[in-house]
């Protein structure tokens, strides 16, 4: 029972914070209402509810999200706060719901694979709301893009899942 309620609190806090999270840059960026008519876009929705599933953590931190972002803003004046709040939210996403995981299992084995369990979910969410996007006509790059983004984000998140496990502190 207890790696169903792990699971199950880890999907719920994954897919929800990324929705909450798309609906405040949303409402920051003034489309609000743009956004809710734009959910019956699968794209939309798969981006407003897996969110980055399919982006590797380093790519989010490092080659376009937060640090260029952060040292764009010191040099120019065109970067906006909800560019950088995306990025951030892409980050802290995950996290939290990797961090909840690892509070809520009785073991780390439990914690990881309620974590790893909910990633994989979440990514065959985003590829199959992709392929319907896209009349299941999508490439081999973007459909393995998808599949390894999903599974070294779950492996790079598991591991604050396995550092905060209860466990480790008995």
């Amino acid at each position: 029972m207890a790696f169903g309620k792990t699971f199950i609190l880890s999907l719920v806090a994954f897919i929800g914070l990324n929705f909450g999270f798309a609906v405040i840059v949303a409402a920051l960026a003034g489309t609000i209402g743009t956004f809710f008519t734009s959910l019956a876009d699968m794209t939309v929705l798969a981006n407003a509810l897996c969110g980055p599933i399919s982006l590797y953590p380093g790519t989010v931190i490092g080659n376009y999200g937060i640090t260029p972002s952060l040292v764009g803003s010191f040099f120019e004046s065109t970067i906006s706060i909800t560019t950088v709040l995306t990025y951030i939210f892409y980050i802290v996403a995950p996290l939290l719901a990797a961090i909840i995981a690892g509070r809520m299992g009785e073991s780390r084995g439990e914690c990881f694979g309620a974590w790893f369990l909910t990633a994989m979910i979440v990514m065959a969410v985003a590829l199959v709301l992709e392929l319907i996007a896209n009349s299941f006509s999508i490439g081999i790059s973007v459909l393995l893009g998808i599949i390894l983004g999903g599974v070294v984000t779950a492996f790079f998140y598991g591991c604050f899942t396995l550092l905060l496990a209860r466990s480790e502190f008995y």
